[in-house]
Order: structure tokens, then C-alpha cells, then sequence
């Protein structure tokens, strides 16, 4: 399956789930969502043992991505 924000690697036994969404790899939720259906996916395949998760080239992910947390945040302030 193709991604936008994460690359799938199938080695022989196992598989890499790599973080490659933006320069800093930030945790979005089409990301999250992304990672999840590639995990559920490989998790079919019997040939699978284990799933790595690694970032880009310089580092792994700061985390939760503080924009969109803040979109989010104020979505939930205004609908009140």
C-alpha cells in the first residue's frame, strides 16, 4: 500500500515503518492513522515477526504535532 507520511519496508522476517512526513517528523493524525494501518496490515502477513518504527535521517519525532494540537484546541474553545 502506498503512504503520504510513512515508508513500509518488508525485510525477511520483519518490517520498517518509517516516520517521513515533514523536516521534523511531527506525530499528526493522518500520520498516526497511517502507522496504525500499516501496523494492522503487516500484523496479517505470517511472515512478519516484528515491526520496527524509526524517523527520517536526522531524528526520530519530537512527538504530538503542536499545530495541529492547537487547531484542535481551539475548535473545541470556539464550539463551546
Amino acid at each position: 500500500m502506498n503512504y503520504k507520511n510513512i515508508k513500509v519496508e518488508k525485510r525477511e522476517n520483519y518490517a520498517i515503518i518509517e516516520i517521513a512526513n515533514n523536516k521534523n517528523n511531527s506525530l499528526d493524525q493522518k500520520t498516526l492513522n497511517e502507522i496504525g494501518d500499516a501496523t494492522k496490515n503487516l500484523n496479517k502477513s505470517k511472515e512478519i515477526k516484528c515491526i520496527g518504527l524509526i524517523g527520517g535521517p536526522k531524528f526520530f519525532s519530537p512527538g504530538a504535532d503542536i499545530k495541529e494540537l492547537e487547531k484542535r484546541l481551539n475548535q473545541l474553545e470556539n464550539s463551546n
